[in-house]
């Protein structure tokens, strides 16, 4: 009896039943396949006849010269081809692009997990507004472009209040959705009209499970199968996509606090996390990535004049706060008669390279006058600082020779992560202080 075509590139389908004799044609013909493949591996050209039918031909796209199976079709595997060490190096090489300097990387994806009312809303809506307007986001320089924010969570009327304090616009280029989803819908389908549509720099999503249907969120396979198409999403997009999930309410640590499986720690080029510190009520955000450098526990602040999240004192940025204010402190106090720098560096010990950093960026940035023009944004210890506005004295000094190397772009500007937050405790316009609490 001759063998019955079936169809084997489905897996998940189910094969016709076979009658005993059947079954046995089918083992014999393998059998036989099996010797023809041994036997041609020696020889120069591995050609099949045509002896084997029941086996279909896989796709011919990429298949190797040369190489036939018994039917005379092209031997290959269905999918992307593989790439030689040549074909790797022959690749063009693109330096990373960032949405959020140094922190969120264009074409990728994030997690933010974070613990019950530590502000992760809030935080969201800081960062849709400083890429929306192309503002610094927690010191940092942002890509400006549209921003889709999908506050599931969150009724219009407080998100757009939310957004509203924050000084957004009618000509803001952040689009919003707020509720949810019908059950129906394709929602891939559907966010990926609106990527075509607006073009988005960054996708907020508040929260994961409302938009990525995942039918056991602690198994791991599922888990990872469902978030693929979300990452071929922003890779093929350019735009960061960044997903907001619970924490687990019994906590854990960096990577493990996420409510659900281990998959969605594993899965994101940069895993953010907000914890609040019981004892003082101090929230702080750090961060892991592939890309970019990690975020060290760094405090945060609400801003409630603004509305605005922003870097507390606490942390590797602290440093640089505290000496940013004692050294504008310290300028105007010396009035029109100036302080040398070197002065301001004098008895600070391991403070003295912060020190220099942060009065060659307010040199930069215009907030304090130095005495004498400098080249290539160096300030010398000899060089006399003036608050901005004062007259600079005419007797302002040489520079020295113990130059160093400047924190900012020969073309004058400040290096990223140089723009100082309003510190916990400081007078805001309103006579308030910044409050240590948010939503």
């Amino acid at each position: 009896m001759g063998s019955r075509p079936i169809a084997i590139a489905d897996a998940r389908a189910t094969p016709p039943a076979l009658t005993d004799a059947e079954a046995l044609d089918i083992l014999k013909g393998a059998d036989a396949w099996r010797a023809e493949c041994e036997d041609a591996a020696t020889e120069p050209a591995w050609h099949r006849p045509a002896s084997s039918a029941w086996l279909p031909p896989p796709p011919r796209e990429t298949a190797p010269a040369g190489i036939l199976l018994p039917d005379g079709t092209p031997a290959t595997a269905p999918g992307p081809p593989l790439l030689s060490i040549a074909e790797l190096r022959a690749l063009p090489t693109a330096e990373h692009e960032w949405i959020v300097e140094d922190l969120l990387p264009a074409a990728g994806m994030s997690m933010l997990d974070a613990d019950p009312k530590a502000g992760k809303t809030t935080l969201l809506a800081t960062l849709a507004v400083a890429v929306a307007h192309g503002d610094r986001f927690l010191g940092r320089a942002t890509t400006e472009g549209p921003v889709l924010t999908l506050a599931f969570e969150e009724r219009e009327d407080a998100h757009f209040a939310r957004l509203d304090k924050l000084g957004v616009t009618d000509d803001s280029p952040i689009y919003s959705l707020c509720g949810f989803l019908p059950g129906d819908l394709d929602r891939l389908a559907w966010v990926r009209s609106h990527v075509a549509r607006h073009g988005p720099r960054l996708i907020i999503v508040d929260t994961l499970p409302r938009l990525v249907e995942l039918p056991e969120v602690n198994e791991y396979g599922a888990v990872t199968a469902a978030l693929e198409p979300w990452i071929a999403l922003a890779r093929s997009s350019g735009a960061h996509l960044l997903f907001a999930v619970h924490a687990r309410k019994s906590g854990g640590e960096f990577g493990k606090s996420i409510l659900g499986s281990a998959a969605l720690a594993a899965a994101p080029d940069v895993l953010l996390s907000i914890k609040r510190d019981e004892s003082d009520g101090v929230r702080r955000l750090s961060s892991e990535a592939r890309y970019g450098t990690a975020l060290e526990p760094t405090e945060l602040v609400l801003d409630p004049e603004t509305g605005r999240v922003e870097l507390g004192e606490s942390g590797p940025h602290g440093e640089f706060l505290r000496v940013r204010k004692n050294v504008l402190a310290a300028v105007d106090g010396a009035g029109e008669a100036g302080i040398k720098h070197g002065d301001l560096e004098r008895g600070r010990g391991k403070n003295m390279r912060t020190t220099r950093n942060v009065i060659e960026q307010l040199v930069a940035g215009g907030e304090i006058t130095c005495s004498k023009s400098t080249t290539g944004g160096r300030v010398y210890r000899s060089n006399l600082l003036i608050p901005s506005g004062r007259p600079v004295p005419s007797d302002g000094g040489t520079e020295a020779r113990d130059g160093f190397r400047p924190a900012v772009s020969p073309t004058g500007r400040a290096t990223a992560g140089t723009e100082s937050p309003r510190p916990v405790g400081q007078t805001v316009p309103d006579g308030g202080t910044v409050a240590e609490d948010m939503p």
